[in-house]
């Protein structure tokens, strides 16, 4: 009887096949290895492309600013300028309303106890007569004000003129001159002559007209009119 041996061919088929699933696994991973470099590369040039354009663009709004922006601060500028308008013709038709009212406070002989102490921290003399004082003259010509009139003393023309100071509607007043003087019509009594020279403030478009930020320190803490009880 004849034998033929087939375990030869088994392996050889079974090495054939072999071959090709390693064959198969190759090109598989080298398709998906493509696949992935083709996405990878895609992607990072959609960043690069990404980042060029802000660039380009960071640099177009650094050279060009919009140019709506010179158009805004003039708008800004100009509204500005007509509330400092608004602002002045408002306090020319209120302010000397309010001026000649704390003239009167300053000269107007204080009984309420509450005022008394309330005027004492301003540096006032509470119980002063303000009757020992009296004004012939009130000049104002663009804010600055020529005072004159009469006092039974010196110490009654301190007193006025620490008032003074110490308003927010009259800062900058210094004493021009005094001298002795007698009214036939009041029986030759003898009299102190006072002149007066500063400027009267309207409200807070007169401050930084005059004065800009800088306001004296005595017109910055000015107190205001003391509320009867």
């Amino acid at each position: 009887m004849i034998r033929i041996n087939l375990l030869p061919v088994k392996e050889t088929q079974q090495q054939i096949k072999g071959r090709q699933q390693l064959l198969l696994f190759v090109a598989l991973f080298v398709l998906e290895a493509a696949v992935l470099f083709y996405f990878t590369q895609d992607k990072q040039k959609t960043l690069d492309d990404l980042k060029s354009e802000n660039a380009q663009r960071e640099a177009q709004n650094d050279l060009e600013p919009p140019k709506n922006i010179d158009a805004l601060k003039k708008q800004e500028s100009a509204l500005k300028e007509q509330q400092r308008v608004l602002q002045r013709l408002t306090e020319n038709q209120i302010g000397p309303v309010k001026m000649l009212n704390a003239l009167s406070m300053i000269t107007t002989p204080l009984t309420d106890p509450v005022q008394k102490v309330a005027v004492k921290s301003w540096g006032w003399n509470p119980d002063w007569d303000a009757r020992r004082l009296w004004i012939t003259s009130f000049v104002e010509v663009d804010r600055r004000v020529k005072l004159s009139g009469y006092a039974r003393s010196n110490n009654d023309v301190a007193e006025f003129y620490r008032r003074l100071n110490n308003n927010n509607h009259f800062v900058a007043f210094e004493l021009e001159f005094t001298e002795q003087a007698k009214l036939p019509n009041m029986n030759d009594v003898e009299l102190v002559h006072f002149t007066l020279d500063g400027l009267a403030l309207y409200g807070p478009a007169d401050e930084r007209r005059f004065f800009g930020d800088r306001m004296p320190k005595a017109a910055a803490k000015a107190p205001a009119k003391p509320k009867k009880g």
